[in-house]
């Protein structure tokens, strides 16, 4: 190594370190975690009948899931049928009906037979785009 006769040292190699772009890379996960709309899923998993109608907001309701085997969710819940009326007795909430596509139209009749048996004067059944 060659020092300068003016006592210059000589020119230190410079690194890029990874720790800036570690922190960018965090704030950014943060930033969408947080900004990012987080959809409840259901436990169970149904394809609502498709449908022309517009999308319009419903005021909040009692979600009421029938799977295409006729199964019976209410806030996430197994409920068995006979059970639904005493359940939804004392609630002021309009049940929605979230039903699959392939039910029968029998088994949904059953179920807002039951509805109506519990109280409900109206009942939201909901639809996907087509």
């Amino acid at each position: 190594m060659m020092v300068d006769a003016g006592g210059a040292r000589p020119a230190a190699r410079r690194e890029l370190g990874l720790t800036p772009l570690a922190d960018v890379v965090f704030l950014l996960l943060a930033f969408f975690m947080l900004a990012g709309e987080v959809q409840r899923m259901d436990r169970a998993r149904v394809l609502p009948p498709a449908s022309a109608s517009e999308a319009r907001p419903l005021p909040e309701r009692v979600e009421l899931v029938v799977e295409a085997d006729g199964s019976l969710w209410l806030r996430d819940e197994p409920i068995a049928l006979t059970a639904l009326a005493p359940a939804l007795a004392n609630s002021a909430k309009p049940p929605l009906v979230k039903a699959d596509a392939s039910l029968p139209v029998e088994t949904l009749r059953g179920v807002l037979a039951e509805l109506r048996r519990a109280g409900a004067r109206e009942a939201a059944l909901a639809t996907r785009p087509r």
